[in-house]
């Protein structure tokens, strides 16, 4: 079963601004970063658990898995499996806090 995606705002804010980031050095290589995360999304609508669990201690992330962006590994798609959607929560490097992040700025 296809589920649909649900991209929360912060990921519109995510990708616009890795998009930029990486735009400032290579605008070829932004397309291929939104292309590649369009992909990941596809792919997370049919087959929602291809992605792994993350082990946050906080009780209200304990759902969450990831999925790294192809081409843009460094890049991952956190997102939860629900009943009637995917739900994308954020995209962000793997060189932050990602726990401090996702516990800050989603409420469950």
């Amino acid at each position: 079963m296809i589920r649909r995606i649900a991209k929360r705002n912060q990921v519109i804010i995510d990708l616009e601004e890795i998009c930029d980031y990486i735009g400032n050095d290579n605008i070829s290589a932004a397309i291929r970063f939104l292309e590649a995360a369009e992909y990941a999304f596809e792919e997370l609508a049919k087959m929602p658990l291809i992605g792994q669990s993350w082990k946050f201690s906080h009780p209200d992330l304990v759902n969450i898995r990831f999925l790294p962006i192809p081409g843009f590994e460094r890049y991952l798609i956190f997102y939860q499996v629900l009943d009637e959607c995917i739900d994308i929560v954020r995209i962000i490097h793997s060189a932050r806090d990602i726990p401090t992040l996702l516990e800050e700025d989603n409420p469950f």
